[in-house]
């Protein structure tokens, strides 16, 4: 009986660190990364973010948009750009800071951009 039990504690162990380790893959999935855009290529469905990093002072970094991308303006934005209706965004533009948070296959997932308007007036 008490081999029994052994075993059976043994194996629920197991499944319950498999069952946690899964988890924790799922939630760390995405990579983010924070720059200035330095490029926009509509064309060439991407965009080129300039970020600095603690080995490098500068690296380019291409931001693939696939179909399910998303451009995030702020909470105010009801709806967010998807696909290729991201290029149509007047505020998509170089010089301005953005955070994109890429999916499994490197391409963005994600992208917010920072509204920086009247934080020069505050000076």
């Amino acid at each position: 009986m008490l081999r029994k039990m052994t075993g059976t504690m043994v194996v629920l162990a197991i499944l319950a660190g498999a069952a946690l380790a899964t988890d924790k893959g799922e939630k760390d999935n995405g990579r983010k990364v924070t720059g200035l855009i330095k490029k926009v290529d509509p064309s060439g469905k991407e965009i080129i973010l300039s970020v600095k990093t603690k080995d490098k002072p500068d690296m380019d970094q291409r931001v693939k948009i696939g179909p399910e991308s998303k451009l995030i303006l702020s909470a105010k934005d009801k709806k967010p750009l998807i696909g290729q209706d991201i290029f149509t965004c007047p505020k998509l533009k170089e010089g301005v800071r953005a955070t994109v948070l890429f999916d499994e296959e490197k391409r963005a997932a994600e992208i917010r951009l920072d509204d920086l308007s009247g934080k020069d007036d505050r000076k």
